[in-house]
């Protein structure tokens, strides 16, 4: 079974860049119980396209927007707000996210600083 396993962990490994909504993990060290959270996870993963629309909400909020302001996205199959939720001495913004998909929201917040010898911004943690 575990030799099963690691064509499984390595094809996930490329999946960093992907969301879910699924907040329902069991703890669980057998096969089937890791499958059912891998199946929950690839069930609730959210859309390139929404995952698309939070980002350009995120670089709008990040060059246009003020603490406190927020950004409200929409794709076919998930909505999402953006909003900066406080501005640092440094510089660096705290963001508050929110995304519905299949009926299930997921809260998060992400910090970003702005790096002049870059010229962008730049996700911390």
């Amino acid at each position: 079974m575990k030799v099963l396993l690691i064509p499984l962990l390595i094809s996930l490994a490329g999946c960093q860049s992907t969301m879910t909504v699924n907040n329902s993990y069991q703890p669980s060290n057998n096969v089937l119980g890791i499958t059912a959270n891998l199946t929950k996870d690839w069930y609730y993963r959210v859309s390139d396209v929404a995952m698309q629309e939070h980002q350009s909400c995120v670089d709008f909020a990040l060059r246009e927007m003020s603490a406190g302001e927020e950004c409200k996205w929409q794709a076919p199959d998930a909505v999402g707000i953006v909003k900066i939720g406080k501005i640092e001495s440094s510089g660096c913004h705290i963001l508050l996210n929110t995304i519905y998909y299949k009926d299930k929201p997921k809260y998060f917040q992400e910090n970003y600083c702005y790096h002049s010898s870059q010229a962008t911004w730049v996700k911390n943690g």
